[in-house]
C-alpha cells in the first residue's frame, strides 16, 4: 500500500510537470507580439477535461434535463473548451429532441425554446479555430461572425416569458453568457484563476496578444480572489510565473516545490530557450549560456549516480560544454574533468562495458591514461576471478611490462607451488601406477589450464609477449614441456598395455601450440626426404627442451630441481628397459650392445653443471628441500651413464623413419641391431 502509494504520487508530480511544461513551451517560445489562444485552448481542453457527473451517463430514456447537474454540465464544458461534447449533450434535451433532424436554417424558428436550443447546438460546433499563420484582424472578424447569432438568440430568449419552474430557460441564460463573453458569467462559472484566463480568451478577447498576459492574469485571480501559491494540487503559483513571463521566478518556484525530480524540468527548459534564440529575452545577455551551462551540469551530475543512465550522463556533460546547440564538444575543460571523472569511476562488470568506456575515451580525447587505467582494472577483475589468461591480455593491451612481469611471477610461484619440487613425470605422468592409469590430479589440471591461458594470451600478440617478461616466456616454453611430457606417457601407456611396435599415429602430440615457438628448440623433426616418413620421439623432444629451459637460464631456479630430477628419472627408465630388453635377447644369444643415450653429451654437462650450481648456493636447502643426499647421488650416477652412453654409442634421434626397425619401450629407445657412431665420435680407452 505505501508503493502504491508512492507511485501514485510520483505520477501526480510527473503529471504536473508536463502540464507547466507544455504551458512554458506555449508562453516562452513565442515573441510577445503572437497570439497563442488556439495553442492555450488546447492546453487547458487537454490537461484539465471537464468531468461531468455520474447521473448524465446513466438511463437517457427519462427527462435528462430534469437532473440538477445537466446545466452546469454544459457550463462546465463551454468552460473548458470543449464544445462538441457542450453541442451533444444539449442535443439530449426533451425539446430539442423532435427538431434535431429537421433542423434546416431557413426552416427553424428561434422565436421558442426548442428552437433557441437547436441553433445553439449548430453554432457550437462550428466554433472558429485559429489557424496557423492566420491574421489576427482576420481571426477576429471570423469570431465575430460567429459570435453575433449567439448575441441575438440570448436577446430573443431574454424577450421570451419565462415559468417559476423552468430551470431551462435560465440554463439556457448561462449558456448563452458564456459564449457571449460575459465576464460576471465567465467568472461566477470558472474553477480556477487559470480556467478563467482561458475563458476569456475564448469568449471574450481571442486577438489578445502574449505581451497583455501579466494584466489580464491578474485581473482574473482577483476576481476570484485566490492566495498566490495556496497549498493543493493545482499549481497555481507556477502558472502565474508563466503567464507573468518571469523566467527566473519560475526556475526557483519550480525547484522549491518539486526538489530533486525537478532538475530534468529546469535543465531541458533552459536548454530548450536558449535553442529557440529566446535566452537573451527571458535570461538576459550576460546569463543565458553560464545559466544554460550550469543547469545542464547538475542534471548530468545526477545522472552519473544513476547506474544505468552513466553514458547519458556523458552525452549532457559534453553538451554543456557546447555553445552550439545540439553539438557535443568536450574541448570545455570542466565538461572533460567531468567526464573523465565519470569514466574513471564506472565499475567493469563486463567486457563490453569497458570497450564502450574505451570508445568514450578516445572520443572526448580524455588521453591515454585514462584508456591505460581500464586496462589495469580490467586485468585486476580477471586476476580476481582467475581468468589469468585474460588478465595477462589486458596488460599486454596496456603496454604495461612491470605488471606483466608481476603477474608472471605469480603464475611461476603458483605453478611451483604444485610441483613442489617433485620431478614433471610425477606430477603429470599418468603410468605411474600400473597397469591402473590414473588422470593427472587437479591440481595439476589447473596448471595445465593456466599455461594453456597464458599461451593463448601470448599468441593473441603474435609471440610480442615472450618479450615483455622473461617469466612469461618461460610459462609459454614451460608447457610446451608439459605437453611433451603428457604425449611421452601416453607412449609409455601404450607400450606398457599392449607391448605392440610403435606406428606414426602414436607420436602425435597433443597440442599444436607448441610447434610454434622458435626461440626454444624446435618441436619438428628436420626436414626429410620426400619419400621417407618420419615420425615424432615425445621423449627426445621432451629432453631437448627440458635442457634449453636450464641453458638458456629461463628457468627460474626454483624449478630446477623439478627438471633435474625429471631428466634424472628418464635416463633411469631408459637404462631399467634398455637392460630388461638385453636380458632377453641374451638368453636367445650374444648380448646385444649397449642402449642409446636420450640426453647427448653437451645436454648431459648442462644438466651436470645446473646440479652442481644448484648444491653450491647458499639457498640450496630451499631449492632442494625435498631432496636427500641418495637422491642427488644417484642423480649424479644417471647423468654420469648417460654421459657414457652418448660418448660410447649414439644419441637418441629427435626423429625415426617409419621404416625403421627401431621400436620404443617405456622411455628409451632400444636398436636391434648395432648402433653406428658418428664420424669423428669420441672413442673411450680402453
Amino acid at each position: 500500500q505505501h508503493a502504491e502509494q508512492e507511485y501514485a504520487e510520483h505520477a501526480q508530480q510527473y503529471t504536473t510537470l508536463l502540464q507547466i511544461w507544455w504551458l512554458c513551451e506555449i508562453c516562452f517560445l513565442h515573441s510577445p507580439d503572437h497570439v497563442i489562444t488556439a495553442p492555450l485552448i488546447e492546453w487547458f481542453r487537454s490537461c484539465f477535461s471537464y468531468t461531468p457527473h455520474d447521473d448524465l451517463s446513466g438511463d437517457t430514456s427519462q427527462r435528462i434535463e430534469s437532473s440538477p447537474h445537466f446545466w452546469p454540465a454544459v457550463c462546465g464544458y463551454l468552460m473548458h473548451g470543449d464544445h462538441n461534447a457542450a453541442s451533444l449533450l444539449l442535443q439530449h434535451h426533451s425539446a430539442a429532441s423532435d427538431r434535431m433532424n429537421t433542423r434546416m436554417a431557413s426552416s427553424t424558428s428561434t422565436r421558442d425554446i426548442p428552437g433557441i436550443i437547436v441553433e445553439l447546438c449548430f453554432l457550437l460546433t462550428k466554433y472558429p479555430a485559429l489557424s496557423a499563420g492566420l491574421p489576427a484582424v482576420e481571426y477576429r472578424s471570423k469570431f465575430d461572425s460567429w459570435q453575433a447569432p449567439c448575441k441575438l438568440l440570448l436577446d430573443t430568449l431574454r424577450r421570451l416569458p419565462r415559468r417559476a419552474d423552468d430551470s431551462t430557460h435560465q440554463g439556457l441564460i448561462d449558456v448563452l453568457e458564456i459564449v457571449t463573453g460575459d465576464i460576471p458569467a465567465l467568472t461566477r462559472h470558472a474553477d480556477s484563476w487559470y480556467g478563467l484566463v482561458i475563458a476569456r480568451l475564448m469568449y471574450s478577447d481571442p486577438s489578445r496578444r502574449l505581451r497583455d498576459f501579466p494584466a489580464l492574469a491578474e485581473t482574473c485571480q482577483k476576481a476570484l480572489n485566490r492566495l498566490v501559491g495556496e497549498e493543493g494540487s493545482e499549481p497555481s503559483t507556477t502558472f502565474r510565473f508563466i503567464f507573468d513571463i518571469d523566467f527566473g521566478s519560475l526556475l526557483d518556484h519550480v525547484w522549491a516545490y518539486f526538489g530533486e525530480s525537478s532538475k530534468w524540468f529546469n535543465a531541458h527548459l533552459v536548454d530548450l530557450v536558449y535553442t529557440n534564440g529566446a535566452g537573451l529575452r527571458l535570461l538576459g545577455k550576460d546569463n543565458d549560456k553560464e545559466l544554460r551551462r550550469r543547469f545542464l551540469y547538475e542534471y548530468a551530475q545526477m545522472l552519473a549516480n544513476i547506474p544505468a543512465l552513466w553514458e547519458t550522463a556523458t552525452t549532457y556533460f559534453a553538451q554543456a560544454g557546447s555553445d552550439v546547440p545540439g553539438k557535443a564538444d568536450a574541448s570545455n575543460p570542466i565538461s572533460r574533468s567531468f567526464i573523465e571523472h565519470v569514466v574513471r569511476h564506472q565499475q567493469l562488470q563486463t567486457d563490453s562495458k569497458a570497450l564502450r568506456l574505451i570508445d568514450l575515451a578516445g572520443e572526448y580525447d580524455l588521453g591515454d591514461d585514462v584508456v591505460l587505467t581500464i586496462y589495469r582494472v580490467l586485468s585486476m577483475n580477471k586476476w580476481s576471478l582467475q581468468r589469468y589468461g585474460a588478465c595477462i591480455h589486458w596488460l599486454l593491451l596496456a603496454n604495461d611490462s612491470q605488471r606483466v612481469a608481476q603477474v608472471a611471477n605469480a603464475l611461476v610461484n603458483r605453478v611451483g607451488q604444485v610441483l613442489q619440487s617433485n620431478d614433471i613425470d610425477e606430477a603429470f605422468d599418468p603410468t605411474l601406477q600400473l597397469p591402473l592409469v590414473r588422470r593427472p590430479s587437479e591440481s595439476c589440471e589447473a596448471v595445465i589450464h593456466i599455461l594453456d591461458e597464458v599461451q593463448a594470451a601470448i599468441e593473441g600478440f603474435g609471440g610480442e609477449g615472450y618479450s615483455r617478461s622473461d617469466r612469461l616466456a618461460f610459462l609459454g616454453k614451460y608447457r610446451d614441456l608439459v605437453y611433451h611430457a603428457l604425449a611421452r606417457a601416453k607412449e609409455t601407456t601404450r607400450r606398457s598395455l599392449s607391448f605392440a611396435p610403435a606406428t606414426s599415429r602414436d607420436f602425435i602430440r597433443p597440442d599444436p601450440h607448441t610447434s610454434s615457438s622458435s626461440s626454444a628448440p624446435s618441436s619438428s623433426s628436420s626436414t626429410q626426404s620426400s619419400t621417407t616418413t618420419t615420425t615424432l620421439n615425445p621423449s627426445r623432444q621432451f629432453c631437448k627442451l627440458l635442457t634449453w629451459l636450464l641453458s638458456s637460464r629461463l628457468a627460474p631456479r626454483t624449478f630446477w630441481a623439478s627438471l633435474i630430477l625429471s631428466a634424472a628419472r628418464i635416463i633411469s627408465l631408459a637404462d631399467a628397459t634398455a637392460q630388461s630388453q638385453r636380458t632377453k635377447q641374451h638368453s636367445k644369444g650374444p648380448a646385444p650392445p649397449g642402449a642409446a643415450a636420450l640426453f647427448s653429451a653437451e645436454d648431459t654437462l648442462v644438466l651436470m653443471a645446473s646440479l652442481e650450481e644448484l648444491c653450491l648456493t647458499h639457498r640450496s636447502d630451499e631449492f632442494l628441500h625435498n631432496v636427500d643426499d641418495k637422491t642427488l647421488r644417484a642423480t649424479r650416477l644417471h647423468f654420469t651413464h648417460n654421459m657414457a652412453n652418448a660418448l660410447q654409442y649414439a644419441t637418441v634421434p629427435e626423429t625415426v623413419p617409419a621404416s625403421s626397425k627401431t621400436t620404443f619401450l617405456g622411455s628409451s629407445l632400444v636398436s636391434t641391431g648395432p648402433v653406428a657412431r658418428p664420424a669423428g665420435a669420441f672413442v673411450p680407452r680402453r
